[in-house]
């Protein structure tokens, strides 16, 4: 796999150019039997989770998209586990055998019941506090569904425009709303200057 310019987003949120090389599940897990240590599998409630030999759990990220009925941009949002804020962005372990870009659509439809498609890898987002590295994707809402997973526990979705989700979600977060924002806006831009 080549490499790729990825944004790695530090829980600071500082911005910081990378030339690192996502992990596929494959790869993560290669590292994981080369490295009993830092780079064990780690099951979780719904299913084996990666780590890569470093240490850090391997994890995906949503920033769903779609347009309301005036044709403003709604970003998903559900509700927090535990923690101060009540919102979060839906995302979760990438589990054995499954791809980045499965787990998201996976993690996004039992947390939230909306279905989705990838439109595209926006960064990677590097916890070094909690030892997260999450693969952080742009999403497209295709298909609300009445009852989901999560749901049935009692978690909430919820759909918010940019600036509201900003002042919902914790801090950490915020920096993958406001670059999935500006990438929403050139997306719309190039589109524009296509008609």
């Amino acid at each position: 796999m080549d490499a790729v310019n990825f944004a790695t987003i530090t829980s600071s949120a500082v911005i910081i150019p990378s030339t690192a090389t996502p992990l596929d599940a494959a790869q993560a897990i290669a590292l994981n039997n080369n490295n009993n240590k830092a780079g064990r599998r780690w099951k979780s409630k719904n299913g084996e989770r990666l780590r890569d030999a470093r240490g850090y759990r391997l994890r995906a990220a949503g920033i769903c998209a779609r347009r309301n009925e005036a044709g403003e941009w709604e970003l998903l949002l559900v509700s927090a586990q535990r923690g101060p804020h009540r919102w979060v962005i839906p995302g979760g372990g990438i589990e054995l055998g499954e791809q980045m870009d499965e787990a998201v659509l996976r993690e996004v439809e039992e947390e939230a019941g909306v279905r989705c498609e990838v439109l595209e890898t926006l960064g990677e987002f590097k916890d070094d506090d909690r030892l997260h590295r999450t693969t952080l994707f742009l999403l497209r809402s295709v298909e609300a569904l009445d009852e989901w997973e999560d749901g049935r526990s009692g978690r909430l979705r919820r759909w918010a425009g940019l600036r509201d989700s900003l002042e919902l979600v914790k801090p950490s977060q915020r920096i993958m709303l406001e670059l999935s924002a500006r990438r929403i806006a050139e997306i719309e831009k190039t589109a524009r200057s296509a008609r």
